[in-house]
């Protein structure tokens, strides 16, 4: 007969050596995934379209705010400024915690579009309106 010892031993070691059960991610994560593969990849028009669709598809999701501002970089990377500056200002009031960079973007996209003076006016605000911002500095320096 075993011992309790050895019992618990034997036990951990199927633990162990057992596959992990994990469950298999959603349809809305992986789509989320794909739209930040291909913005990581830096192919932005499919970035941007991926990021669009999630939007369009995922109206609830908790990520919506985190598409919709990626979907605007990715607009701003190909030169579409005013398409970026369109998209973050009509969705800045559901940004959330991201508020301060759907703010930073819109005036990195007014600034290259060579709009100098809304730009400041848009990098005063940050500055001003998210003393806690990882952009708050470079806000004040543009």
């Amino acid at each position: 007969m075993l011992s309790l010892g050895r019992w618990i031993w034997i036990l951990g070691a199927l633990l162990l050596a057992a596959p992990r059960l994990t469950a298999a991610p959603s349809a809305e994560d992986r789509a989320l995934a794909d739209a930040e593969k291909s913005f990581h990849d830096m192919v932005w028009d499919r970035a941007e379209a991926e990021f669009a669709t999630f939007a369009q598809t995922y109206t609830n999701s908790p990520y919506l705010a985190h598409a919709i501002l990626f979907q605007g970089e990715a607009r701003f990377w190909q030169t579409n400024y005013p398409g970026a500056i369109a998209l973050l200002t009509a969705n800045q009031k559901a940004a959330g915690s991201l508020a301060d960079e759907y703010q930073f973007w819109i005036a990195e996209a007014l600034f290259h579009k060579g709009d100098f003076q809304l730009a400041a006016d848009a990098f005063a605000a940050l500055a001003r309106d998210y003393p806690n911002s990882a952009r708050r500095l470079r806000a004040v320096v543009d």
